[in-house]
């Protein structure tokens, strides 16, 4: 009797030890799961978890990839600007990282394609940040040739006998501006200079390379391009004058794909044009500025709305090449200097660096290589 009592007891016991590690085991899952759903949903929209490639799958600023000893350059390069250098706070860093810019510019640079070259970027303040960053990543390769005697704002050479240029007036000018011409210089009408015209006249273009005077750039001498040189355009953010911008690109184009077709090209230089960056300005799905009171630019746009998206759509793909499109910049919009602006004017066409900007630098040279 008292053996059958004790198996009793001893079954019951190891019934109620089992339930208990069987409670017990339960509870910590939940907590693990809550505490996995708490992080989870304390990460902001643009860092949530998303498809593998999607260029939101970035890291959270803790990963430490947007900390001044990790940015991808900083103020050692004479271009990168004061108002510019604000990836720590933007996070923007992350975005030029994990695309692999500069390790795609230190590729270009090694293969020997850039060499004997002249890259003419034409375009407004956007571009012109294409151009800082074009310059801080082969700056940070150590790959600049001196100093030109220039502040460099708008040429920079690099070993091997490559020239970068930033102009706002080149070929013409090819571009107009809201308000007359952007900060810079305006060159001389010389022969070749207006690219239209030597396109209609069959001959070379020309392209005018500035010289400094007192850290200042002014007029300086005009070279011949050859097919061996690549100009970069876009037709700007300035909405006044770019559906004239536009006309001008795809009649420069058009010129030129006729006179190829007929074999009377004098060797002129490729023709690239680069995508207008989405801008992210609140109130207007597509990003597109307009007036309003609102303190903070959105974190994505719909491409579809933005006209300057579509526009570009219908004029230029696939009829000529095409690059800076199809990047997800349309969920960047935390990357702009204004992305959050309480005491300054908003500014939600312009990009904090590193960031954006390096992407368009990045295709360039993939770009230069893939032509060279």
């Amino acid at each position: 009797m008292t053996t059958r009592v004790e198996s009793r007891v001893k079954l019951f016991c190891a019934l109620l030890l089992l339930l208990v590690s069987l409670c017990l085991w339960t509870g910590r899952t939940r907590i693990g799961t809550r505490s996995d759903e708490r992080r989870r949903l304390s990460l902001p929209l643009s860092l949530s978890p998303v498809p593998f490639g999607d260029p939101r799958s970035i890291e959270p600023k803790e990963a430490g990839r947007d900390t001044p000893e990790h940015k991808l350059y900083d103020r050692s390069c004479p271009l990168l600007r004061p108002r510019d250098d604000r990836s720590t706070e933007t996070g923007s860093n992350r975005v030029s990282t994990d695309a692999g810019t500069l390790p795609a510019v230190e590729a270009a640079l090694e293969s020997g394609r850039l060499r004997n070259r002249k890259v003419i970027l034409v375009g407004d303040s956007i571009m012109a940040q294409t151009y800082f960053s074009l310059g801080c990543l082969t700056h940070k390769t150590n790959a600049w040739n001196g100093h030109n005697g220039l502040t460099h704002l708008y040429r920079f050479t690099l070993v091997g006998n490559t020239d970068v240029v930033h102009s706002t007036f080149a070929g013409g000018p090819l571009l107009g501006y809201n308000s007359g011409f952007a900060n810079g210089y305006r060159p001389d009408q010389k022969d070749g200079s207006s690219w239209i015209s030597s396109c209609e006249a069959r001959l070379p273009f020309a392209v005018e390379i500035p010289v400094g005077l007192n850290g200042k750039a002014v007029r300086g001498f005009f070279v011949t391009m050859t097919e061996r040189d690549a100009i970069y355009v876009h037709a700007t953010i300035h909405n006044e004058m770019r559906w004239q911008n536009v006309r001008n690109i795809v009649t420069l184009l058009e010129c030129m794909e006729s006179a190829r077709a007929q074999g009377e090209d004098p060797g002129w230089p490729r023709v690239v044009v680069v995508s207008t960056l989405h801008q992210h300005f609140p109130n207007h799905e597509g990003g597109t500025f307009t007036p309003t009171g609102d303190q903070s630019c959105q974190s994505e746009i719909d491409p579809g709305a933005d006209s300057y998206y579509q526009e570009e759509e219908k004029a230029f793909v696939g009829r000529y090449p095409v690059i800076g499109r199809d990047l997800g910049i349309e969920r960047m919009g935390q990357f702009h200097i204004g992305w959050d602006e309480r005491n300054r004017k908003l500014d939600c066409s312009h990009w904090t660096l590193p960031g954006v900007p390096d992407l368009i630098a990045k295709e360039i040279v993939n770009d230069l290589v893939a032509s060279g």
